[in-house]
């Protein structure tokens, strides 16, 4: 009976000390969580700026024009050749760098005026339009132009060759006359080609469209 005493007193003793030691856990108090918790935001976002920013300064590995060509991630431009559009159809920057022109033609139905576009009025691009307009032959070639500076000027070709083949020659030096007079401010032109002198000629309706 002692026995049994003795061993509950013990038991309870051990129990009582258990129950006094310190305890090691620490808990945080909510401020400190919130702390350490904005801190770890704070950290993933400057990382994901800075994964940003690199991704950016390596999207482009490419020579990178600078000057007059473009800046930092530009690449350099070039106009769309627009020659083969009618001058109404023509973006704006492309009728600001270019010349109407009038291009006197021949068909079935007599002379009659093309408008068109040049870079420049001059009498090789005069002669180009004449060619691409179908008047003359694309083996024409400009021998000389003088222009006398008293409206009146000379016009050497290599020939006089028409594309439409039943236009007469007369169409064909009016024709020229009418666009190297109309578009060059002359009052009148000589023209000679293949060596031959065919005459002095103003502008003429003679042979308009009826």
């Amino acid at each position: 009976m002692k026995i049994k005493f003795l061993a509950v007193i013990s038991a309870a003793a051990m129990l009582a000390l258990s129950a006094c030691t310190p305890s090691h856990i620490v808990v945080q108090s909510d401020e400190n969580q919130k702390t350490e918790a904005e801190s770890t935001t704070e950290e993933a976002a400057q990382e994901t700026e800075e994964t940003k920013e690199t991704e950016a300064q390596t999207a482009y590995t490419g020579e990178v024009p600078t000057g007059v060509n473009g800046g930092p991630g530009l690449i350099p431009t070039t106009t769309a050749d627009q020659s083969d559009l009618p001058p109404d159809k023509r973006s704006t920057a492309a009728q600001e760098t270019e010349e109407v022109v009038g291009i006197y033609c021949v068909d079935s139905t007599g002379v009659f005026m093309q408008m068109d576009v040049v870079p420049e009025i001059n009498a090789d691009t005069l002669l180009e339009r004449l060619i691409m307009n179908l008047v003359l032959s694309p083996e024409t070639e400009l021998v000389d132009f003088t222009d006398n500076g008293d409206g009146t000027a000379v016009l050497e070709l290599s020939e006089l060759t028409a594309v439409y083949t039943k236009a007469k020659e007369e169409q064909v030096l009016a024709c020229i006359t009418d666009t190297y007079t109309e578009n060059l401010g002359l009052t009148s032109i000589t023209i000679k080609a293949g060596g031959k002198d065919y005459g002095t000629f103003e502008f003429t309706e003679e042979y308009d469209r009826t």
